[in-house]
């Protein structure tokens, strides 16, 4: 029978011998940290390429609703403008040229949508195992865009707190913020039908309403605040009836009677004498108290007046899409007077109102709101 003890107690020695474990565990782990580091390295690459992907997506497909929006392109012009968006920004992020590949553009004409999906194939810094070398990434995104025009009104304060004051010059900021409002709403328009209208309206005491000025009641000191009613000494004598006249003949009349010493405008009364806040036109028919009937001109207060208690020299200016006529009098704003926002408020109602349509045409300034 064979001695096997000299065996046996070499593999015993060779079990309590731990010399070179640590060397056989950093091995393993080595191994297993490095396959960590490669899928952590893949992980964060493919995050960086989708979060760029998705934002060049977002940005085009955004830019090119807005510009269907405000008819600068066309919906056949949707699949150019997309992709040259993706063109010249196909670098954004860990992105490189060309790599953007636009697998299809959906413009929904009833839904009014733009839909885009795009992929880039990204090469791993570090392929394991079966993965491949490449990776797909993809993006979609979905935008909504519209064909209707787009009236703004654009209220803004040039009162005497504005005025420039050392280093701050509020009246400054304000010119500069208005200018670029109207150029960012206002260019690459199609002249011939412009998408969108802006209106302004300067204000400080009152509003100066300029050729508007027609449709205002000039106060008196102590007279109603109410235009004159039908019956009234006034306009029996000048019509010889107790009914209510054309609106042409009764501002006509009412203008000459009381003659209004600027175009200024304060806020027009109800029969209640309170703030009239409605968008109803002047040539809507109201009732006073005692049901008699007058037109719903606007009020222009007989306190009116003063150093600060004046109108401002900037006129409103009703929707239109002229931008030079809009920056040329945002540059000649001064901050002068007092502060009566609830007027300007009334006059961007009037700005958007269809009921005041035929007061701004008569004045040639426009078509008024849609």
């Amino acid at each position: 029978m064979r001695n096997y003890g000299g065996l046996v107690h070499a593999v015993g020695g060779f079990a309590r011998d731990r010399g070179g474990n640590f060397a056989v565990l950093f091995g393993l782990s080595a191994s297993v940290l490095a396959l960590a580091a490669g899928f952590s390295v893949n992980v964060s690459q493919l995050y960086n390429a989708r979060s760029s992907l998705q934002g060049v997506v977002d940005a085009a497909v955004t830019s090119t609703a807005r510009d269907l929006t405000t008819g600068v392109i066309k919906e056949a012009d949707a699949d150019n403008s997309v992709q040259a968006f993706l063109d010249a920004n196909s670098q954004a992020g860990i992105l490189q040229a060309d790599q953007i590949v636009l697998d299809r553009l959906i413009v929904n004409r009833t839904a009014k949508t733009v839909q885009a999906d795009a992929h880039i194939d990204v090469a791993l810094y570090f392929p394991i195992f079966g993965t491949g070398d490449m990776k797909r990434v993809t993006a979609s995104t979905t935008a909504l865009y519209s064909d209707k025009t787009v009236e703004v009104a654009m209220m803004l304060d040039i009162t005497g707190s504005m005025a420039k004051r050392g280093k701050v010059d509020k009246i400054g900021d304000l010119k500069a913020a208005a200018k670029n409002a109207v150029l960012t709403m206002l260019q690459k328009q199609d002249p011939q039908n412009p998408r969108i209208r802006v209106a302004i309206l300067p204000y400080a005491s009152g509003v100066n309403a300029g050729k508007l000025a027609e449709n205002l009641y000039a106060e008196k000191q102590g007279s109603s605040e109410l235009p004159p009613v039908a019956g009234s000494p006034l306009l029996v004598a000048k019509t010889g009836k107790n009914l209510l006249p054309s609106f042409s003949d009764y501002i006509s009349i009412v203008g000459a009677a009381m003659p209004r010493p600027d175009n200024c405008a304060t806020e027009r009364k109800d029969k209640n004498g309170n703030a009239d806040m409605s968008a109803d036109g002047p040539d809507t028919v109201r009732t006073d108290r005692n049901g008699k009937k007058y037109y719903a001109l606007v009020n222009r207060d007989d306190h009116l007046g003063g150093d600060m208690n004046r109108c401002p020299d900037a006129e409103v200016i009703p929707l239109t899409a002229d931008s030079d006529a809009l920056l040329e009098s945002i540059e000649d704003f001064q901050a002068d007077g007092y502060t009566a926002g609830a007027i300007a408020i009334q006059w961007t109602y009037y700005m958007l109102s269809p009921q005041w349509r035929t007061a701004i045409r008569n004045a040639g300034l426009g078509k008024g709101a849609s």
